[in-house]
């Protein structure tokens, strides 16, 4: 392999002609139950990612039972039926490989529940409304 050179099937971190632009585009799931959020964000982060939004966790895992191609899963904590936490419990059973790939969203509240979850579990957790920068930057920092 030449030095600087991606090898088959690679793609570089950066193109030079773009400045710090990634070359890559990422793959993100967007798992949230208020469809404002996932196309939010889609509308911000196209077309630099393929942003995929689905409005409940049981349709996620159902996707990602024939889809596990995705670089981060943002999940919000609090939903109707299946919550962020038995979210992230399913997904270990159904895609394990994908647990460190999830990140949190949370308007902010907690139940003592949800805190004890949060203690135990390595994951990010971000706070809604966004920081786009910060956002941007996590993104940036796992899709490489």
């Amino acid at each position: 392999m030449t030095p600087g050179k991606p090898r088959s099937g690679e793609t570089p971190a950066q193109d030079p002609s773009s400045g710090d632009r990634m070359a890559r585009k990422g793959r993100l799931l967007i798992v949230d139950d208020e469809p404002q959020i996932g196309n939010t964000l889609r509308l911000l982060l196209d077309p630099d990612h393929e942003v995929v939004p689905v409005t409940s966790g049981r349709e996620a895992l159902e996707r990602i039972k024939t889809d596990t191609a995705f670089d981060i899963i943002f999940c919000d904590l609090m939903m109707p039926e299946i919550s962020g936490m038995d979210f992230y419990k399913a997904l270990s059973q159904v895609a394990p490989q994908l647990v460190d790939r999830l990140v949190f969203m949370t308007g902010g509240v907690f139940s003592p529940r949800t805190n004890a979850f949060l203690e135990t579990i390595s994951n990010t957790c971000i706070e809604k409304p966004f920081d786009i920068s910060a956002l941007l930057a996590l993104i940036s920092s796992r899709v490489r």
